[in-house]
């Protein structure tokens, strides 16, 4: 048994890699000390061997933030020096989370999770100066860990490791459709269960980085045999796309694993990725090399997947035959993909529970902690 200090400087609700991550370690038999933003204190998980400790998220005042920054950070590393004494790895999950611990990773064996793919990250907010140099805080790891194959490449050749980061997938650690929903929830799950036409659905991260028009006006032209559901939060894109659609239902963002039960009433599984100049700090090859964890929700459900050619989608929904991708934004090609998954549905749909069985995340957890069963 190995006892893990993971820290999530994050929204533990909107991360499922995290929830992931804890549910692997303690059906294994470790114990983990989580120390996480749980804003509303909805996350919940019945183990003796899970302790959560919950820190304030940044407060709404830019004064403020500004204020508590340095006292905020020297907190953290101060809790987690302290959390070190009786634990036997340090589990980072996040850049940010890396960025606030620093050289206080350096003391101890350490595991670097990133959730995306960055090179470097400013210091402090708002300036560009003073960088994190997160590629010493990955060379002084014992494992650097991400979620794509070649993202691991290009990390290894950015920060000059020795060693290739290790592939944990952004797969669901389990999928229980029978769990009791949440009274919040029970008109949604209803609205779905009762929908007559087939569903196309889109969930996740609604922006312009992921393009969602072509996709809803090809549905427009299939009468009332399909249409399209879009799960996520409100944002300026859901927004525009309300104003010029009438076709389209918008499901709110739910907290992970509810939203796969809406998922299992689907039909097609929608995943768009448009590589855009970042304005953040992760790298323009981001949405290229994608990792999305919807692949992994969509094939965990049984969900043919209908995608655009970037490395990220081609090389796993194409290569284990999950579903089509369309070689460009077309209409018309977006129509030929959906007839294609609809003559071929079941043989998707296999493909689709075959290819979710593959990925081993009791093994993979397991050789990174260097515990294997």
């Amino acid at each position: 048994m190995k006892r893990v200090l993971v820290v999530n400087y994050h929204e533990i609700n909107t991360l499922p890699p995290v929830r992931n991550l804890v549910e692997v370690l303690l059906r294994n038999g470790h114990s983990v000390t989580l120390i996480t933003f749980d804003k509303d204190e909805k996350y919940y998980v019945e183990n003796k061997n899970l302790r959560i400790i919950r820190i304030d998220t940044h407060n709404t005042s830019l004064c403020r933030r500004i204020a508590d920054f340095v006292v905020r950070r020297i907190k953290l590393k101060k809790l987690v020096e302290d959390e070190m004494k009786s634990n036997d790895i340090l589990w980072t999950t996040t850049d940010f989370t890396a960025r606030e611990l620093g050289r206080v990773c350096f003391r101890h064996d350490h595991v670097m999770q990133l959730m995306e793919l960055i090179e470097d990250m400013p210091l402090i907010p708002g300036q560009k100066v003073l960088k994190a140099h997160l590629s010493e805080v990955g060379k002084h790891a014992m494992k650097v860990v991400v979620p794509e194959y070649n993202r691991a490449q290009i990390l290894a050749t950015w920060w000059n490791l020795d060693k290739i980061p290790t592939v944990l997938p952004n797969k669901p650690a389990s999928i229980n459709l029978s769990i009791t929903v949440p009274e919040e929830y029970s008109q949604i799950i209803a609205k779905v269960k009762n929908e007559t036409r087939r569903i196309i659905i889109y969930q996740g991260i609604i922006g312009t980085e992921r393009p969602l028009d072509p996709f809803i006006d090809a549905v427009s032209e299939l009468g009332n045999e399909y249409c399209v559901y879009i799960m996520g939060n409100e944002t300026d894109e859901l927004r525009r796309l309300k104003e010029k659609y009438t076709n389209m239902e918008h499901i709110p963002f739910m907290r992970p694993p509810y939203h796969l039960i809406v998922t299992s009433y689907a039909y097609i599984g929608i995943l768009s990725y448009k590589p855009v100049k970042n304005k953040e700090h992760y790298s323009d090859l981001n949405a290229l090399y994608c990792a999305p964890n919807k692949v992994y929700e969509y094939a965990g459900t049984g969900l043919p997947m209908l995608g655009n050619n970037v490395p990220g989608l081609k090389y796993t929904i194409e290569s284990f035959k999950m579903g089509k991708i369309i070689d460009h934004y077309d209409k018309t090609l977006i129509l030929e993909a959906i007839k294609g998954i609809e003559y071929d549905y079941l043989n998707y749909k296999k493909n689709c529970k075959i290819f979710f069985e593959n990925a081993n995340l009791d093994d993979i957890v397991g050789k990174i902690i260097g515990y294997e069963n």
